[in-house]
């Protein structure tokens, strides 16, 4: 992939990120919140569905006062969007229009991390500044992803952050 010498850096320490030396302040997604606390919430969903809404309320709730604690802009972090966790119905149904929801009329950068098979196509309709994500995991072609989006796409980053199961790296 060809960088543009002009192209903006997204430089990330943990979730937070600075991008042309705005330090935006990063939130976890329900779904992301729900990876790094190691819980399989589609399994949860399908074993006890009233359980699973519970769950995902709550994760909600706890990303909506992160949320509002920021006067300004931040760097909301989506995870999960990629078959190792989640379909593309299973992604659209239970979580797109929660981070919709939660964004409202924000305007926040958008942090996609996700291997090879992440669904940008769907998350980049969420992002209307900025949407970053890692080219070392997801080679998808910048061009392609900036006819998808309204944002400015961003994919020289340094310090990429990891979501694992069970916690951040």
């Amino acid at each position: 992939m060809t960088i543009a010498p002009d192209s903006l850096v997204a430089q990330f320490t943990g979730f937070d990120v600075s991008i042309q030396g705005e330090t935006l302040p990063g939130v976890l997604s329900p779904l992301a919140r729900a990876i790094a606390r190691g819980l399989n919430i589609i399994d949860l969903l399908e074993e006890n569905p009233s359980r699973g809404d519970q769950v995902i309320a709550s994760l909600f709730s706890e990303t909506q006062a992160d949320i509002s604690h920021i006067d300004g802009s931040f760097n909301y972090v989506v995870a999960g969007a990629e078959p190792l966790w989640t379909t593309p119905m299973q992604y659209g149904g239970h979580f797109l229009e929660l981070d919709r929801e939660l964004i409202g009329s924000r305007q926040p950068a958008i942090t996609l991390i996700g291997g090879a098979e992440t669904y940008v196509d769907i998350v980049s309709d969420l992002a209307e500044t900025f949407l970053i994500w890692n080219p070392a995991t997801n080679d998808v072609n910048p061009e392609e992803v900036a006819k998808m989006t309204r944002a400015t796409t961003l994919t020289q980053v340094t310090n990429f952050p990891e979501l694992r199961m069970g916690g951040a790296k």
